[in-house]
């Protein structure tokens, strides 16, 4: 099965024509509903299946009354990277990743319950993130939680702090 939602059916087995036109597996033509133009810079063309009625592939290829297909101008990009993480070395790097990236965004995710950005714009994000990174040091380095016994205990650790350096939680 092709890699993807529908396999033999899945966006990438729609061949583009010169004209612009969208051609499905079946060989039918797509009409194009639109172009959706983003403030990046990147488009996303909307087509409709036009002879979906009659169509024996119709069950496999959608569960609506006629198949619809997203293009997104990014998608070179995708492919691109796509196939640098199916070599050897774009494997090992993205392996490190594991242990880098993903256990601070599950602890953000599962321990502090921050699953989305509440503020927008990418100064006030960044700054929103900064603040979440400060709060798990924060919270992390004063307490431990010691195991023993099968029974989990926390123990405060003073540490002396220098003068004038805020500690606990933002509130």
């Amino acid at each position: 099965m092709h890699k993807g939602g529908r396999g033999a059916y899945d966006n990438s087995r729609f061949q583009r024509q010169e004209d612009g036109t969208l051609i499905c597996p079946e060989g039918k033509p797509m009409r194009m509903r639109g172009v959706e133009n983003f403030d990046d810079g990147h488009t996303v063309s909307r087509y409709e299946g036009t002879a979906c009625e009659g169509c024996p592939a119709r069950e496999k290829c959608t569960k609506g009354e006629r198949r619809t297909v997203a293009i997104d101008s990014r998608q070179c990009f995708r492919e691109a990277m796509r196939e640098k993480l199916r070599s050897d070395r774009g494997r090992e790097t993205y392996m490190k990743r594991q242990g880098i990236a993903e256990p601070l965004r599950g602890d953000d995710q599962k321990n502090r319950g921050w699953r989305q950005h509440h503020l927008r714009g990418l100064s006030k994000a960044s700054l929103e993130f900064v603040l979440i990174r400060i709060e798990q040091v924060d919270v992390v380095s004063p307490f431990h939680v010691i195991h023993r016994k099968g029974r989990a205990c926390k123990k405060l650790i003073q540490k002396p702090q220098p003068p004038g350096v805020l500690t606990g939680r933002f509130g």
